[in-house]
């Protein structure tokens, strides 16, 4: 993929997006059971992790929520992966859509925007790596600190055999979990980052085609200053078509955006806002510890990712608005009437900004993000207060 590189590299090494000259070669076949293995690691983990929770809903309900709330975690990425990979051509067609003409940066101005762009998705990629195997790493070490005798898997799951009497199988259990987790949390944080990446792009399309229409008056000027004015005035007329095209196109693009990822979005914010109740009551009953950071970096995580989605869902409907003020902010009246005319079709057009929509029911805007913080604190009171804590 030539945009969103990072995440996209990432995803190649984990065995989840395979490169299109693989696809017949013997690397390809290496490549499918690389990615069968992987799956394999992450599926097994999440199987064995479902098994535990029923079992302790018939035995211990009380202890319920220590597992659940990373359960619902690892099988929302099993949900989100399946649906990734059944996408994997539409998402191609996001890219190909990034190769149009009007899309491609044509200036060093509009090079640098592209540039800023990029740099925000490789910076927020890094960061949101960081924190999660930061987490990870925090989750591995609580049993390595613990007496020998006393040593727990680091998260409760159902297994065939007894890991206390047998030091083989701990670590070989400890391992299957460590792995299980490390592809759950690599593959979830990347699709993250390539989803909202898409929509960054969107926004970097809005302001090329900004710069492009600020330097239409000066381009016709010049153009008028060498050329005749019928040439002059059909030049105008074909870059400003040109970039009425352009701004179609980009709603072409979200259009396309939104029927990829409806439902990896819809996943996302359920499992969000379930995931943030529990690990909040966790947090409350708790003591103070290794185990409470840890609990609170999952938390903070969850929080980031989900205002990921919100914060650049929210992005693309101000720059789709804020284009129309920079229509009227131009030079217009040095253009000829007939450019006037297609200014007003386009400022009608902005009329109806691009708000991203999943299902039409959730909104990817930060009013959202505060309305599911607001739901999920009332869920954790409700919680509270029927536990009797």
């Amino acid at each position: 993929m030539h945009t969103i590189r990072l995440p996209f590299t990432i995803l190649k090494y984990i065995g989840i997006w395979k490169p299109n000259s693989w696809k017949s070669t013997w690397k390809g076949y290496q490549y499918d059971c690389w990615s069968l293995a992987v799956m394999m690691i992450m599926y097994s983990f999440v199987a064995t992790e479902l098994i535990a929770v029923v079992k302790l809903i018939s035995d211990h309900y009380d202890e319920i929520s220590d597992t659940l709330f990373l359960l619902l975690t690892t099988a929302g990425v099993s949900i989100k992966s399946m649906n990734f990979l059944a996408n994997r051509d539409n998402m191609a067609h996001l890219g190909d859509m990034l190769l149009k003409s009007c899309c491609i940066p044509k200036n060093l101005n509009e090079l640098k925007i592209q540039k800023k762009f990029d740099d925000v998705n490789r910076f927020v990629t890094l960061m949101c790596i960081t924190m999660v195997y930061g987490n990870i790493m925090t989750m591995m070490t609580i049993p390595l600190l613990q007496s020998k005798e006393h040593r727990n898997l680091p998260f409760k799951t159902w297994l065939p055999y007894d890991t206390r009497s047998n030091s083989l199988n701990y670590w070989l259990s400890y391992l299957h979990q460590g792995l299980g987790l490390a592809c759950c949390g690599t593959m979830g944080v990347m699709i993250v980052n390539i989803i909202t990446g898409f929509m960054q792009q969107a926004c970097a399309q809005f302001e090329i085609l900004d710069s492009r229409w600020r330097n239409l008056p000066k381009i016709v000027e010049i153009a008028r200053s060498r050329w005749s004015d019928s040439a002059a005035d059909e030049h105008e007329n074909i870059m400003l078509s040109q970039y009425i095209r352009h701004h179609i196109h980009v709603y072409e693009y979200m259009n396309e955006f939104v029927k990829t990822f409806n439902i990896i979005i819809l996943v996302q914010f359920c499992v969000s806002s379930v995931v943030i109740t529990i690990s909040v009551y966790q947090m409350s009953i708790k003591s103070l510890g290794l185990e409470w950071f840890m609990v609170f970096g999952y938390a903070v995580s969850m929080l980031t990712e989900f205002f990921l989605y919100c914060w650049f869902g929210n992005e693309v409907t101000l720059k789709s608005m804020d284009f129309a003020l920079k229509i009227y902010d131009t030079e217009w009246n040095l253009l000829n009437i007939k450019s006037w005319k297609l200014i007003l079709f386009v400022t009608h057009r902005t009329r109806k900004p691009i708000v991203v929509r999943c299902y039409n029911y959730i909104v990817l805007s930060l009013d959202t993000y505060v309305n599911i913080i607001r739901l999920s604190y009332s869920a954790f009171n409700l919680i509270r207060s029927s536990a009797g804590t």
